[in-house]
């Protein structure tokens, strides 16, 4: 199971604007809570169409789905040719933070049931849940993040997959 995905924008500079600078900075956290309520909800849909198709398909097993979700800068460049190949490539702290998370959820997963798919959620990104959402902290003491030992907590969004089997059933 991998996933790591992120939502990019460009920031707007209103910085000329007299007066401005403190409705800039509410807008700002509000277009953040947005992202990271729309990163859940993405995620939430995602695993709720693997167990569908799980269903569907009658693939022998439970569908669990880790990913990691992070917030930062990120660098986007396009390299190649037209005429032969083009490529996308993105560079950034962040996305590297989002796969290590995503490589955590495989480290904590003894601490949840058998069923449960884990989305790992860094500290800078859940700064922005506005409690829209149930995370578990964690503490990162027992098993530090890959390449980040300075996270010193993460938090956990479970969704118990088995749960969601018997809510399909019944909707049946």
């Amino acid at each position: 199971h991998l996933i790591s995905f992120g939502l990019m924008d460009e920031p707007i500079d209103l910085s000329d604007i007299d007066d401005i600078a403190d409705e800039v900075k509410k807008a700002e956290i509000r277009r953040k809570q947005n992202y990271f309520s729309n990163a859940i909800s993405c995620y939430k849909e995602i695993v709720n169409k693997g167990v569908e198709l799980s269903l569907e398909t009658n693939i022998k097993g439970i569908f669990k789905l880790g990913a990691g979700l992070d917030l930062g800068e990120i660098e986007i460049k396009i390299t190649g040719d037209k005429e032969h190949h083009m490529e996308l490539d993105l560079f950034g702290e962040s996305l590297i933070r989002a796969a290590r998370l995503q490589e955590y959820t495989k480290i904590i997963a003894d601490q949840f049931s058998q069923t449960t798919s884990l989305l790992v959620v860094s500290e800078t990104a859940a700064q922005y849940n506005n409690n829209q959402e149930a995370l578990i902290t964690l503490k990162t003491t027992p098993h530090k993040v890959r390449n980040f030992s300075n996270l010193d907590q993460v938090f956990v969004k479970n969704i118990d997959i088995l749960s969601q089997l018997e809510l399909e059933k019944k909707a049946a």
